[in-house]
């Protein structure tokens, strides 16, 4: 269920309610205090499903109904207060880190790219073939990761450059 967009409505409904409440013509002080507990229930909601007995499981039911629910929400409060005018607040420092610029910049890239590569991936540098050479599985599925995330970004880098940019 978590593959289908038409089955994960809930995320492109919350994005849908951030513009609405951006273009209601709230004031800042009541649109932020929206956000603040759009993104607390969500958050709160969110560790409940956590808590449950492998509730982080992606095909647990629980996390299938209403966690991705919560995440979504929480995502969009947190988008929401990242509209804060103020611009002292720790969310507007993170958001505005070169490095999460760099990947929102490539993002579409990285998504279009990333899982026809993620079957390369596991042929060339598999968690199990790395967890054997480093003696460890969390540290095996670091690297893998960390590789995976290097060579996706590689990717988007150069098709930016060698193509899209000429649009």
């Amino acid at each position: 269920i978590y593959n289908l967009t038409p089955c994960r409505m809930d995320g492109l409904a919350a994005g849908a309610l951030c513009a609405l409440l951006v273009r209601v013509n709230l004031s800042t002080l009541k649109l932020l205090k929206v956000a603040r507990l759009i993104t607390v229930f969500s958050g709160v909601g969110l560790l409940c499903v956590l808590a449950c007995r492998d509730g982080s499981n992606h095909h647990n039911p629980i996390m299938q109904s209403v966690g991705y629910f919560f995440l979504a929400v929480l995502f969009a409060g947190i988008l929401l207060l990242s509209l804060d005018p103020s611009q002292d607040n720790v969310l507007s420092w993170f958001l505005s880190c070169p490095i999460l610029m760099l990947f929102g910049f490539y993002s579409y890239a990285i998504y279009v790219f990333h899982w026809p590569l993620v079957h390369v991936f596991n042929r060339w540098f598999s968690v199990n073939l790395l967890s054997r050479h480093l003696h460890s599985r969390l540290l095996g599925l670091g690297v893998h990761v960390l590789l995976s995330v290097l060579v996706s970004l590689f990717i988007a880098i150069l098709s930016w450059h060698l193509y899209e940019r000429h649009f």
